[in-house]
């Protein structure tokens, strides 16, 4: 239940912003079995569209505040399908692990 709530959320905001998203993943401890009841949520946001760095500044701050108020413990990592192609395959990527470990929401 959590996670489509999650889930509708982001996908409001983005678009909100005029964001239109590519994929998303749950990564981290969430998208495996060793996870506690205070875990984060990790999620990768992969959008259609390249991004500057201040739009996903301020996107980032207001995804935080918004699930801050739902008491969701969130983090969160936004990259364009361009960005995604470049870094994928980058030894001890973030972005790496999550695509090979995560879970595509």
């Amino acid at each position: 239940m959590k996670m489509k709530k999650i889930k509708l959320v982001l996908n409001n905001i983005l678009i909100d912003f005029g964001v239109t998203i590519d994929k998303m993943y749950l990564f981290g401890s969430r998208a495996g079995e060793k996870y506690g009841r205070f875990s984060d949520y990790d999620i990768l946001v992969v959008t259609k569209q390249d991004l500057s760095i201040e739009k996903k500044k301020i996107l980032s701050k207001n995804i935080r505040k918004k699930f801050a108020q739902l008491h969701i413990d969130l983090d969160i990592l936004i990259k364009s399908s361009n960005e995604l192609k470049q870094s994928r395959n980058k030894t001890g990527s973030v972005i790496k692990q999550a695509i090979k470990e995560g879970i595509l929401l």
